[in-house]
């Protein structure tokens, strides 16, 4: 079952609602919402058979205490995208590192997830061991050391990375280009937004 919605179909509070109907639900996209951490974690709490899930909102108030539902749930989750979380740190990637689905995680992006480190970066190559695809765009601490260090320690599994030049230090064309070389199994890919 999947579900999709946006601002004008529903609100956190009616997320905590739904989620107690679909049990059997396991693709969600949730965009441009008002969720709070509570309602993220209550709803986590049913969707047992989650396989897909899209988080997605400039203007939430969900900060690591939030992220916590991570930790115990979703054991079937395959593909995780959380964008503009800009309250959520490196605790936040340490608890997805511990989580049920570490195991079975295929895919991973993080958009505007703006304090997270390069601790995040060698947690994620630590922890996923079948991780396909990464996708990284503008979380801005993160370095070309931390990512050519988490690139070392993946290169065995992670078939395509992702990376943005906009608010990524050090990022460059040239830098994308030499991890190409050293990484030829892996589709390194660079956008300029």
């Amino acid at each position: 079952m999947v579900f999709h919605a946006d601002s004008t179909e529903v609100t956190g509070i009616s997320l905590q609602n739904i989620s107690t109907y679909l049990t059997h639900l396991t693709h969600l996209e949730y965009c441009n919402f008002t969720l709070s951490n509570e309602s993220l974690i209550l709803a986590s709490q049913s969707c047992v058979k989650l396989q897909h899930l899209l988080l997605s909102d400039e203007y939430n108030n969900i900060t690591d205490y939030g992220m916590t539902c991570f930790q115990n749930n979703f054991p079937l989750l395959q593909s995780l995208t959380l964008s503009y979380f800009e309250q959520i740190t490196d605790l936040t990637i340490n608890y997805l590192s511990s989580s049920l689905f570490a195991l079975h995680l295929k895919k991973l992006c993080l958009r505007r997830i703006i304090k997270i480190t390069n601790i995040s970066l060698l947690k994620i190559a630590r922890s996923f061991p079948n991780l396909e695809y990464l996708s990284l765009q503008e979380c801005n601490r993160l370095s070309i050391k931390g990512i050519q260090k988490m690139l070392k320690l993946i290169n065995n599994h992670l078939k395509t990375f992702g990376i943005s030049k906009r608010l990524c230090k050090g990022i460059s064309e040239n830098n994308i280009n030499k991890f190409k070389i050293m990484y030829p199994n892996i589709d390194i890919r660079l956008s300029i937004a």
